[in-house]
């Protein structure tokens, strides 16, 4: 298990009470925001397709692993130790796969039938691997992985395939969330950040709320398609009006 130093890490007293990386908390909190008002405004629409209520469960299971990220694993990561990251990598991994079979469902229609199941069977084997491989080291490296390749593998993979062979008006909105969230990973990756109080992380969650905004633009035109139905003008019309900001 690491060890953690805590000793270098911003921090303030608000109460008497000892708080860890302030920025690190409110810029978590502001990704579980977007994506709860993601997840209420999904239920309002009442979503009765399996894809959608899946993707729809990304955004409540995301919201409740970046607010236990920012709390547990930064802010008060001195009484809980690497133990308290563990929540919110392992939470975010199974919002990740809830999308991943959301992409894959969509696509159901236009794939074979055994490549459909062949993908909904590596889900289960990939998201098992990677947690086990996560709770033996503690490595969030493997959490990195498994959303790189559940997002922008899986989840892009399926989506560019669903939009090329019926233009269907939930894919550009993908294109946005994954290029707004490799941009978010690559900030992380090379440790973009302004100072030791707003840094790489901070600026990588501001980053990847806005990429949150464009999935939820997408799930709320997710509909599912089939190899002999294509949307027609009229429907492209209307599901892209929830395309606008």
């Amino acid at each position: 298990m690491p060890e953690l130093n805590y000793a270098e890490l911003p921090q303030i007293n608000l109460f008497g009470v000892t708080i860890l990386e302030p920025f690190n908390i409110l810029t978590n909190l502001l990704i579980s925001a977007v994506c709860w008002y993601a997840f209420a405004n999904l239920k309002k629409t009442n979503p009765t397709e399996g894809p959608q209520k899946l993707a729809t469960y990304f955004f409540l299971i995301m919201g409740i692993a970046t607010a236990a990220g920012g709390i547990l694993g930064h802010g008060f990561l001195y009484a809980t130790g690497v133990w308290g990251k563990l929540p919110g990598w392992m939470l975010s991994m199974v919002a990740v796969a809830c999308m991943e079979r959301a992409a894959i469902g969509h696509a159901s229609g236009l794939l074979a039938p055994n490549t459909g199941r062949f993908l909904s069977w590596l889900n289960v084997v990939v998201i098992l691997s990677i947690a086990t491989f996560t709770l033996l080291t503690f490595n969030f490296t493997f959490t990195e992985l498994y959303a790189a390749y559940g997002l922008f593998l899986v989840l892009f993979s399926l989506e560019l395939y669903v939009y090329v062979k019926t233009k269907h008006p939930a894919g550009p909105q993908f294109f946005k969330a994954t290029a707004i969230g490799a941009l978010a990973a690559i900030t992380h990756q090379l440790h973009i950040g302004i100072n030791v109080w707003f840094n790489y992380n901070d600026v990588s969650h501001l980053i990847m709320a806005l990429a949150v905004w464009y999935y939820y633009k997408a799930v709320l035109n997710m509909k599912t398609v089939s190899p002999t139905t294509q949307p027609g003008k009229a429907f492209q019309q209307k599901m892209c009006l929830n395309n606008s900001l």
